[in-house]
Formats: structure tokens, sequence, C-alpha cells
């Protein structure tokens, strides 16, 4: 095998040991993998060199198989061992080979919270709740068990009119602190399921108090709770809270999420002539499973939002596992499915996400957020003209404003990524012209000026560029992103400077920890030649971002200027390590040799006329 390939297994090592250094997407030849396989000096020590690089490389389906060959070459299984393939078959969504990894881990382990999980719901999924209840038994008391183990022995009692088990589960339910948005819907979902909705109305309230309206499964729940209700000025409130929170907010852009902009419309009777009868009601579901999936599907959305990605997409899997294994094919499973692509996207997972989107039907609410999102995952795999031509025949199929809006926004975002700026103008152009007369409660238009504005800047058309920003600025309420490149902007032409530092001190403050924020604020001191405020800044931006090629260079040109000139040009010969873009490169290089001049000393300062620039 070694005379053939022309590689020694030592050679196969050092070139899996080296893979993260030499490119962050480097893939082992399938020879080398065989090399590894078959090499008895080594034994299964390959396995697990090669199943800890696929996960390095992001890869959980080829760790999970390596994984899955050293636990058939152990006689005595390993709980570390197991309990990693059981993570990386999670991971990965492969969740019978999860489950399977599971029933090792508890050999080793009894008492092991996510082992003991998935056997659960492996046990519900076979119908057989005695062993589900016996091994939620068996997990450690920890915050997550404590929401966990009554949330499915809720819909467990539930499902086996067990009263006694019910009433325990929802005490347990109401006491818990660490998820309380999602233990309180839970409570009230069962309290509106058994008759009492003036039991589940003060249960939503606990749980609004409890900050759950800024999630997206708390929101939607407690909006169709207070639809059933005939409550639909409430339910608008609570619609609107989440959809300005996070689509309209700092946190957004021109995206609503589909779901929110039809109970939007839903409410509000968007569309309708005064004689046709409103939409229905959102109803109840009467399956206790069902009711037990929404759970987990919420812990998903709380843990994702707590910077727990992989986690997230871990329970988004089992979620949809049990959703499947029982057959509930209906909008909540593409609603599952959609947010195990958003998870999977987060994580890098391009391929993963892409399939999952693939798998929502036509004629769903996501449908079409789905396809933009596959468009958006065939550019992440490099296929970019593909994505293209995908977005253009979206674009042909559907005569829908808001969707045509998406999809051209969606088209100027790809162009600009790829710094194509003339067709990215076009595109942001036409989504601007689809905007509807009011699209201030569905599509948030401020992103579209803005991104726009910064397209038409690096076209070097700054005049439509600085009235797209400030348009932007206007719609946005000071949106930090656009008080951060329009400030930045005006101090690097050297106009309107002291407008320039003030928004740009209110972009730092909105986000503190925003190392490009920060950096933009300390250039604007280094083009004032108040070189110590700058260096304190820059130096700080440089910790936030230690790998960006613009902040690094920034840096040293600060530090020429001190005098400290050994530290300028290790700063640039670190930025050019950086892949910075060619023009970047070039100048790097001459500062090198030839360093830097003091900027131009500032003019007098440059006000904004009255009103500001036009918009």
């Amino acid at each position: 095998m070694r005379k053939i390939l022309g590689w020694g297994i030592l050679g196969a090592l050092l070139l899996y040991l080296a893979a993260p250094y030499l490119s962050p997407y480097i893939k082992l030849p399938p020879s080398l993998k065989l090399a590894l396989q078959y090499d008895n000096a080594v034994g299964t020590s390959a396995f697990y060199l090669m199943a800890r690089q696929a996960e390095k490389l992001d890869d959980p389906r080829e760790a999970g198989v390596f994984y899955e060959q050293l636990l058939d070459e152990h006689k005595s299984v390993s709980s570390e061992l197991a309990q990693s393939a059981l993570r990386a078959h999670l991971l990965a969504g492969d969740v019978p080979a999860a489950i399977r990894a599971a029933k090792a881990v508890v050999v080793a382990a009894p008492a092991h919270q996510q082992a003991n999980f998935l056997l659960a719901i492996s046990a519900i999924a076979d119908d057989d709740y005695a062993l589900a209840q016996t091994r939620l038994a068996k997990m450690p008391q920890t915050p997550m068990t404590k929401f966990l183990r009554p949330h499915v022995a809720l819909w467990l009692a539930v499902a086996t009119q067990d009263d006694e088990a019910r009433a325990g589960a929802l005490n347990a339910l109401q006491g818990d602190v660490a998820f309380p948005q999602i233990s309180l819907v839970q409570a009230a979902r069962a309290a509106e399921l058994a008759g009492d909705g003036d039991a589940a109305a003060a249960l939503y309230n606990r749980g609004a108090i409890a900050n759950g309206n800024d999630y997206l499964f708390f929101t939607l729940d407690y909006g169709a709770f207070l639809e059933r209700r005939d409550n639909m000025l409430n339910a608008e409130v609570n619609y609107l809270h989440y959809h300005r929170r996070y689509q309209g907010g700092h946190q957004g852009g021109y995206e609503a999420h589909p779901h929110i902009t039809a109970a939007l419309a839903r409410v509000q009777n968007l569309g309708l002539p005064p004689e046709m009868p409103p939409p229905p009601r959102p109803a109840l579901s009467r399956a206790p499973l069902a009711h037990m999936v929404k759970g987990i599907q919420a812990l998903s959305e709380v843990l994702q939002d707590d910077g727990h990605g992989a986690l997230a997409l871990s329970y988004a899997h089992i979620g949809d596992y049990l959703a499947t294994q029982t057959n509930m094919e209906n909008a909540d499973t593409a609603f599952l499915r959609y947010q195990i692509g958003q998870h999977a996207m987060r994580l890098a997972q391009w391929q993963t996400a892409y399939h999952r989107f693939g798998g929502i039907g036509r004629g769903d609410i996501l449908y079409d957020e789905a396809q933009i999102k596959r468009a958006e995952m065939l550019d992440r795999m490099g296929e970019t003209e593909t994505a293209i031509a995908q977005l253009y025949t979206l674009l042909d199929d559907t005569n829908v404003p808001a969707v045509m809006v998406r999809i051209t926004a969606t088209l100027g975002e790809l162009y600009r990524r790829h710094e194509r700026f003339t067709e990215a103008e076009v595109a942001y152009s036409r989504a601007i012209d689809g905007l509807p007369p009011k699209p201030q409660t569905l599509i948030m238009q401020w992103h579209l000026y803005f991104a726009r504005g910064v397209a038409r800047e690096r076209l070097g058309d700054w005049a439509l560029a600085e009235s797209d920003l400030q348009k932007a600025r206007h719609l946005s309420k000071g949106a930090p992103h656009v008080l951060n490149y329009l400030g930045y902007s005006w101090v690097n032409r050297g106009v309107y400077i002291h407008e320039g530092l003030k928004i740009l001190n209110k972009a730092v403050r909105a986000a503190p920890d925003n190392g490009f924020f920060i950096d933009s604020l300390g250039w604007a001191y280094y083009k004032l030649r108040r070189y110590h405020n700058a260096l304190t800044l820059l130096e700080r931006a440089s910790r936030l971002q230690p790998n960006d090629p613009t902040i690094t260079d920034h840096l040293g040109d600060v530090l020429w200027q001190l005098g400290r000139r050994l530290e300028a040009r290790y700063q640039w010969n670190k930025a050019l390590s950086f892949n910075p873009s060619a023009d970047e490169r070039a100048r790097l290089k001459e500062k090198r040799t030839q360093g830097v001049s003091p900027p131009p000393r500032a003019k007098p300062p440059m006000r904004l006329p009255r009103g500001g620039v036009a918009i």
C-alpha cells in the first residue's frame, strides 16, 4: 500500500496534523485515508486522528464515520470516545447513529445527560413511554435537565391522560429558572389544551415579563393565543415588537421573518377587500408530541441566541428526528427544518443548510425564503453563477412584491460580496423601486439604501452614495453600521470632521465591542493628528479583530507617527499576512521601506449645512 501511494504513514499523519495551518478548507485525499486505514503499525489511532481532523475542518459527518470505526475496533468502550461519536453524529444530523453511540455512552457513563435524553426520544418514537421515563430519571440534576425532564414528562402525561403526572410536570416547569420563557409557554399550551384560557393567559404574561417577546417561538405562540382570543390589537403589538427588534432595529436589515409577515398581514387584514371574511386564526394542535417538538425547537432557538451554536443545532436535529419518526409532516416541521438550515449556516455547514432549506415544500410560508437561502448557500459553496441564475429563476416565478424585493436585495448582496459593485447597484435600485408605498411594517428599507450607498461609494460616486447613506441614517434612526460607514467616509475625505467624530462615537457607544467601529473612531483621531488618542483606540480594535489587515495597517501608521518605527513595520508585516487586497498589499510594501507621511493638517471645522445632506 505504501509503495503504491508513495506516502509513508508518517507523512500522512504529518499532513493531517499540518492541515489546519495549510488551509481551513484542506481535505485529505481518499488514497491517504486508505493508507491510514490499513496501516497496522498505527492501528486505530489513525481513525482518531482522522476524526479529530474532520472536526477541525467542520465536517461532522466524516468525524462521525471515523469515530464509528473506532468504536467498532475497541472491545472495551471509552466513554470519551463514545461521547465524541455522539456529538459528531448529532451535529451531522445523523440521529440514528447518535442513538447507537448513546447506547455505548451510558454503558460507561450511566447518568450522561444528552445520551439519556436521546435514548428517551428514541423510546418515545417507538411508543415506549415507560422506557422514556426511565431514561429521563437517569439524567443528572443540571439546569438543562430541570427543563427537559418536566417538559417531556408533561406531554407524555397529556398523551397518557395521567393527571397526577401532568400536575407534577406543570409545577416543575413553572419553577424553572434556566429557560423560563420556554417552560412558561409549554405550561400555557397545556393549560389552553385543557380548556383553561385564563390560566394560559397568566402564564403567557409571566413569560412576557421574562422577556419572552425577544424570541420568535414565544412571539408566534403568544400571538396565536391572542388571536384565538380575538385580541387582535395586542397580537399586533406582540408581532411588531419582535419585528422591530430583530428586523427593523440595529440587529437586522431588510429581512422580515415570513411567519411574522404572515401574522401581521393576518391581524391587520392587509390586502383583503372589506366584504371578505378575515383569515382563520392559528389553531392549537391537539397532538401532545407536536408540543414536545415545539419545546425542543424553542430550546434550540434559545441556545443559539446564547451563543451555543453546535448545541442548538444538535437539539434541532433531535426535534426533527422525533417529528419525522412520528409522522408530523406539517408547518411546524418545515419551521424546524428552516431553523436547522439557519443554525448550519452560522456554523458554515453550507451543504447541510442547502439540503435542509430544500426540504421545505412549495406551499409553506417559508418556501420563498428557503429558496433564497439555498441560492446563498450555493454561493458560499463556490457556485456563484449557479446561485445568480437560481435567484433570477425565482424572480421570474413570483409576482409577490415583498418576495421580489427580497430576491433582488439578495442579488445585490451577492454581487457586493464579490465586489461586482455596478451589478450590485442595479440590483439594489431595482429592490428600492419595488418597495410598496408603506413598507415600514413588512420590509425595512433602510438597509437597501445603506447597501446601495456602499456600492456607490466603492464605484467612486460619492455624491449619490452620501445621499443614500444619509437616507439610511434617517430611516434606521441611527443604526450603528450606518453611522460608522458614513462617519468614516467623512473623516477619510477630510469633510464634516466634527460631525463624523460625533456619529462615530455614537456607533462605538451602541456597540462597544465592535473592533471595526473602534478602528473608525481611532482613524478619525489619527486624521486630526491626535495620535495618543488614536493609539489607545486602535490597540483596542486590534485586540478585538487581531487578523484584520486594515486595522493592523492603521495601527502601524499611528505607531510610525509616534516614532515607534520598528513596531510600525512589524504591524505592516502582520497586515501583509492577513490576505489584504491587491491595492492594500502594494501600499503596505511601500510603507515597509519608505514609512508614511503625517496626515494633512485638518482644515477649519467644516460643518453640515442646516438640515444635513439632502436625502
